[in-house]
């Protein structure tokens, strides 16, 4: 089972917490009271990247052969990618287990939003 964590990232001074103290107990409130303060919340997809850098929603990844670079977006169902430039306007959701050894964190969409652009 994978851990329940989160990071946050402070919209007022753009600076991202990489542990945000919230815990499984208490977590609906934890989160309304920091979406309520200027906190983006991201959730741990419990999956770590080629470097060993956990990966969480928001994040910008590409995977190894550099083809295709994708923001993690996170689904009640299921952790799944939305693809850049695809020319199509729906999600295609690609299943991240299948793509975990290949895929490298290079940003994400708070911090370095024109990756995704």
């Amino acid at each position: 089972m994978r851990k329940i964590k989160f990071r946050l990232y402070n919209t007022n001074t753009k600076y991202m917490y990489a542990d945000s103290g919230i815990t499984s107990l208490g977590i609906n409130d934890a989160i309304q009271k920091a979406q309520d303060n200027n906190f983006i919340v991201m959730q741990f997809t419990g999956i770590k990247d080629v470097n060993n850098k956990e990966i969480y929603e928001g994040d910008i990844v590409q995977l190894s052969c550099q083809c295709c670079i994708y923001k993690i977006v996170w689904n009640v169902k299921k952790l799944c990618f939305e693809p850049k430039d695809n020319g199509y306007s729906q999600k295609h959701n690609v299943d991240i287990d299948v793509w975990e050894h290949e895929i490298e964190v290079i940003g994400n969409i708070y911090e370095t939003p024109e990756l995704f652009d």
